[in-house]
């Protein structure tokens, strides 16, 4: 019978990845809540996400391209910030379990 014990999470998070995922992820968001606030103008939820980075009328190109590139300014800010932070804790994780650098 094989020992199938579960090792930790030891892996290093690559933040460029990381950055560009996030940033991506919100793009597609904002485009998705714009769509929405265009399609169905009266209902509220779908113009709060829209107007987060523009103060232009939603729909506009204006706010398409603020919003476009305000979300991939945000997704990088907080995956370069969020990707060291996580990295760090790992690191603190791994001396509390005694792990060496490779995981071992």
């Amino acid at each position: 019978m094989e020992n199938h014990e579960r090792k930790p999470w030891t892996k290093p998070i690559h933040v460029l990845a990381a950055s560009w995922a996030l940033a991506v992820a919100l793009v597609i968001l904002f485009a998705l809540c714009v769509l929405a606030a265009v399609l169905f103008p009266n209902l509220p939820l779908a113009h709060g996400w829209a107007g987060v980075f523009s103060t232009a009328p939603i729909g506009s190109a204006r706010n398409l391209m603020e919003g476009i590139v305000g979300s991939l300014l945000f997704g990088w800010v907080n995956a370069a910030v969020f990707g060291p932070a996580l990295q760090l804790v790992g690191l603190k994780r791994r001396a509390y379990l005694g792990l060496t650098k490779e995981g071992r």
